[in-house]
């Protein structure tokens, strides 16, 4: 046992009583799981997984069960108060997540985690948990493992054969008390950002509100003049009429001038509603055959590459001149159109097209081409709660979330004179580059937060964040004492 204790090392600088060993002294058992066969259907004997610790602490709603484990599996990986289950077959960014288990409640110990009983006479189970943070924040688990495809792993003899610099167990407690003090600060502090940021959502959002449903401009067109959003829809449709050549029987004024049948709530009178179609160009998505993907060429977008508010034009495909010659006779994006997703995890996701890059889409994404309106001001309608529970609810046959272009032509659309969508747009402008400026703000702090974190325990395992106590027992004579009661 002696021979796992290394003498204190001046080129180390460890503070007084302090001394470096490896995990294997530290540990009374390291071990993995049972490998009997787990089921979702609860049973009196629920058995960890790697997901029970995916936010390190033991979640009893991640687990699954055994169904009658014998009394000899029961006792072999029953949990005990203060065994930490480490994960150590994981992809690289989970590799090496811990939590202790301090419930009263029965869990029994399941593959792909290990188990790490600490040696309580010399190492409180907490300190040791926070020394695994450290040393995962620090990437010395991933450099440790052996890497795969998909996910790396930690063999036990490498895990076994890590240092640490081991305090008196007076002064791990009195880390301990002083961590979990600073951490308690650093969560109220988060939490108190992050509801200052809810707050700028929400507040977000009635500006949005407000600006579709005319109440943001009342001072404004109490004191300006601006021509009808209906005689402005007049013209927009006898344009679309002639164009189209449609005889005056077939389409009159009446048939899309906005009535009843379109509103959603009430709007200032000499605003209008319309649909989405009255006001566009053109409603469609992209293309409908499949185009092979190129290593260069011709860009072609999907839905991740619509942001919010904006086009990415980052991890992109390609496609060559031919098949981006026949995307765009479907579908051709230009300067100030709009995109939105229309299908999968981020339907109702909008952008607008602000560069003239040449690109075209995949069918998962509509387009609008506004007509005879501020972009801007169909791309924050489209972002506001009114249109976004309409968005992100839009369904079709599968379970899936779907936008068709149907049911995005015939959706309402509040019409404000030309004048006031300007000066919606400038308002909104400057109250949302406001309200982005102090979300920056307090994501910013939120890092900071997160970083102080990583200093706290860095410092605590240099001996820097609590005072040394000259009477404390050095960790080597508790050792010692240790050594000799066994």
């Amino acid at each position: 046992m002696s021979e796992l204790i290394l003498e204190k090392n001046e080129k180390q600088n460890l503070p007084n009583g302090w001394i470096d060993t490896v995990l294997d002294y530290l540990v009374l058992k390291m071990s993995s799981g049972t490998t009997e066969i787990q089921f979702k259907e609860k049973t009196n004997y629920p058995v960890s997984r790697i997901e029970t610790i995916s936010n390190e602490f033991v979640d009893f709603d991640k687990v699954q069960y055994l169904k009658k484990p014998s009394q000899n599996i029961i006792d072999k990986y029953q949990l005990e108060k203060g065994d930490i289950l480490f994960s150590n077959i994981n992809s690289d960014i989970h590799l090496g997540k811990t939590a202790i288990f301090y419930d009263d409640k029965l869990l029994i110990h399941g593959m792909n985690l290990l188990l790490i009983r600490p040696d309580q006479r010399i190492i409180f189970p907490k300190f040791l948990n926070f020394y695994f943070k450290h040393y995962r924040n620090l990437g010395r688990f991933i450099s440790i493992s052996q890497h795969a495809v998909n996910q790396s792993s930690i063999n036990q003899t490498k895990l076994k054969s890590v240092h640490f610099t081991l305090p008196p167990l007076n002064e791990q407690k009195r880390i301990i008390v002083k961590i979990e003090e600073l951490f308690s600060l650093i969560d109220s502090i988060t939490k108190n950002l992050k509801f200052i940021q809810n707050r700028l959502d929400i507040y977000k959002n009635k500006i949005l509100i407000s600006a579709f449903d005319g109440t943001l401009t009342t001072s404004w067109r109490n004191l300006n003049s601006s021509e009808s959003a209906n005689d402005q829809l007049k013209k927009i449709l006898s344009r679309k009429k002639d164009k189209s050549k449609l005889k005056n029987n077939s389409l009159g004024i009446s048939d899309l001038v906005p009535t009843n049948k379109y509103s959603l709530y009430e709007i200032p009178q000499n605003w209008a509603w319309c649909t989405i179609n009255t006001i566009s160009k053109q409603v469609t998505d992209g293309e409908h055959f499949n185009p092979k993907y190129c290593d260069k060429g011709n860009l072609l977008l999907s839905a991740k590459n619509i942001r919010d508010g904006f086009v990415s034009y980052d991890d992109v495909h390609y496609v060559n001149d031919d098949d981006f010659e026949k995307c765009l006779q479907r579908c051709k994006p230009e300067l100030n159109d709009i995109l939105i997703v229309s299908v999968g995890a981020t339907t109702g996701r909008t952008a607008i097209v602000k560069k003239s890059t040449p690109f075209v889409v995949l069918r998962s994404v509509l387009l609008i081409k506004p007509d005879s309106i501020i972009p801007e001001y169909l791309l924050r309608y489209l972002q506001s709660p009114i249109s976004s529970k309409w968005l992100t609810n839009a369904s079709g046959s599968t379970a899936q979330a779907h936008l068709y272009i149907r049911d995005t032509k015939n959706f309402p659309f509040p019409m404000a004179p030309i004048s006031e969508q300007l000066k919606i747009i400038e308002i909104l402008d400057e109250q949302f580059s406001k309200i982005d400026f102090l979300n920056s703000m307090m994501l910013q702090k939120i890092i900071q937060l997160s970083k102080l974190r990583q200093i706290i325990i860095k410092q605590a395992f240099e001996g820097k964040l609590v005072p040394q106590d000259p009477n404390d027992e050095p960790a080597s004579e508790l050792l010692k004492r240790i050594k000799l009661q066994n």
